[in-house]
């Protein structure tokens, strides 16, 4: 942070400097604050760290202080970067809240199109919780989930029968959750 500065300023300042991602575009939620002592052989250091959560991002470019800029998947960053002090602790903690927030929230159609099938709205799920869902079943809990998805007048032509497509509900928050599957529930 700098001097005059808030949390959300700085977290907000260092997404653009580190991505050229323009800050304003996206809503970051803090996810937790990292100050055990020890954590950073530097000194004592304080981290809070930030959820963004959007489709379609434009390619990263770093500034001047970014040795790389990119976008990995978080299973790419977990299991093969050697990251720094307790950062993979980090990843995994913002992982495990998108994970969440796809259970009572609609943030899932973020992902998508403006119009979408249901398949596509799975393929989020499955992304994210890295599983695989049972099709029928995860149909039914969208469609009978009050305001998260509207069927729109419009078919996507496949090589089988015509999908139909949808867009997002006015929910923000599911009245019936779409929970993940107990293996991954901490």
């Amino acid at each position: 942070m700098r001097p005059g500065e808030s949390l959300e300023d700085a977290a907000e300042r260092e997404l653009v400097e580190e991505t050229s991602v323009p800050a304003k575009s996206l809503p970051l939620e803090q996810v937790h604050t990292y100050s055990k002592p020890g954590r950073d052989p530097r000194g004592p250091i304080i981290t809070t760290s930030f959820l963004a959560i959007a489709p379609d991002l434009a390619d990263a470019r770093g500034d001047s202080d970014a040795e790389f800029a990119g976008w990995l998947s978080v299973r790419q960053v977990i299991n093969d970067f050697n990251l720094a002090f307790d950062h993979r602790q980090i990843v995994s903690d913002a992982l495990a809240k998108a994970r969440d927030k796809l259970q009572y929230t609609t943030i899932a159609t973020a992902f998508c199109r403006s119009e979408f099938t249901i398949k596509e709205l799975r393929e989020v799920y499955e992304t994210v919780w890295d599983v695989k869902l049972d099709a029928p079943n995860f149909h039914r809990k969208v469609r009978e989930t009050p305001n998260f998805v509207e069927r729109t007048d419009n078919e996507e032509s496949t090589n089988g029968r015509p999908a139909a497509l949808y867009r997002s509900g006015k929910a923000e928050v599911l009245s019936r959750p779409i929970l993940m599957p107990s293996s991954l529930r901490t």
